[in-house]
């Protein structure tokens, strides 16, 4: 059966496929159909596109700076860190120990978003290794709107180091903050977690450390993804403001962000909405190391950008990103062992047999 046959409920993956336009078009009027019968697949859909009613997401979304001086719990957010598909990260104080952290808040509280940003913050919760943000406490703002308080990391992000390397040499000196992500996704991974939203906007890099953020696409392993719970209450109003669902996905355009995933690092399988494993978080690794080598968003070169790079990355890269899931490195193990080897340097030569002679003493 494909992973993109239409069973039941859209998860999150399918629905973004079905808003991008990837969708299986065997398959696509009768996702049609059922988004339109069905309240919660009808709420997921219309939360992955812009509203020009700010009643379809519930409350309006708040502005980044709308929160400086608000306190949540024992924290007194001052200022603004980041920003994501799924939520803005504020810099705040804890009060209660007398230290800086990070919070973070969805950028809404539409339904979807919220549950989808529960399950972040219960994986982040779970995670534990020095490339990952430690989790420090979660809880809720006067509305009921969830928030997640993290380890304050200082630094920049990939993406900005990128951005700020002039020449190739400059931009392969960052590849060993990808061997660190590799080692990073290999104890995820056989923590039962994939990421699916690797891309160098969400590497944060610098102060020694180079660290994995945005947990928001997460997905345990082996599991199923969540749906959502169907008779959502603002679903009425939701469909009588905006139509059809043919007529939204048409006329809308997909949140900042690419809320379910970036398509410049995403393996072609999540883009056509396929159920994907830890392998999209490998073939994201390979996407952002050709980001390294030439300098451009990925497959957005030309092949002959890759003939002038090093040779033993771009083999790497190669096999990463394996548009086959099977071809591609088994584990991210594997990745890391590969990239280890191929910005190692080159043995020395044994030196000439004079030499060992003078060496020994002899003539």
């Amino acid at each position: 059966m494909s992973a993109v046959e239409l069973t039941g409920c859209l998860d999150d993956l399918e629905a973004f496929a079905l808003v991008n336009g990837t969708y299986s078009t065997d398959l696509l009027p009768r996702a049609l159909a059922h988004v339109e019968a069905c309240a919660s697949c009808h709420e997921l859909v219309e939360g992955l596109c812009e509203p020009d009613d700010p009643r379809v997401l519930g409350r309006a979304e708040t502005t980044t700076d709308a929160l400086i001086g608000l306190s949540a719990g024992v924290y007194t957010i001052t200022g603004v860190l980041a920003g994501g598909g799924m939520g803005q990260v504020y810099r705040a104080h804890d009060r209660a120990r007398d230290r800086e952290v990070a919070l973070k808040i969805p950028r809404s509280n539409g339904a979807w978003i919220v549950r989808r940003f529960e399950r972040e913050i219960a994986i982040t919760a779970r995670l534990s290794h020095p490339g990952v943000v430690p989790f420090y406490d979660s809880g809720m703002l006067d509305d009921g709107t969830p928030f997640l308080v993290m380890q304050l990391v200082e630094g920049i992000s990939l993406e900005r180091a990128i951005a700020s390397s002039s020449n190739r040499k400059q931009r392969l000196a960052l590849v060993d903050h990808l061997v660190a992500v590799a080692a990073t996704m290999t104890a995820v991974h056989e923590a039962g977690i994939a990421h699916r939203d690797l891309k160098p906007h969400n590497i944060l890099v610098g102060s020694g450390a180079t660290v994995v953020l945005d947990w928001g696409l997460a997905k345990e392993l082996g599991r199923p993804a969540p749906r959502l719970p169907r008779a959502l209450a603002a679903a009425p109003l939701a469909r009588s403001a905006i139509g059809s669902v043919a007529s939204l996905i048409a006329g809308r355009t997909t949140r900042p962000g690419d809320v379910l995933g970036t398509p410049a690092f995403m393996p072609p399988e999540q883009a056509r909405g396929e159920a994907v494993d830890h392998r999209a978080d490998i073939f994201a690794i390979g996407a952002m190391l050709e980001h390294l080598l030439v300098g451009s968003l990925p497959r957005k070169a030309a092949e002959a950008a890759l003939n002038h790079a090093p040779q033993p990355l771009v083999a790497v890269c190669r096999k990463a990103m394996a548009a086959d899931r099977g071809e591609r490195y088994a584990t991210a193990g594997e990745l890391e062992a590969a990239l280890r080897a191929a910005v190692a340097p080159p043995p020395s030569p044994p030196p000439p047999p004079s030499t060992w002679r003078r060496l020994l003493g002899r003539s």
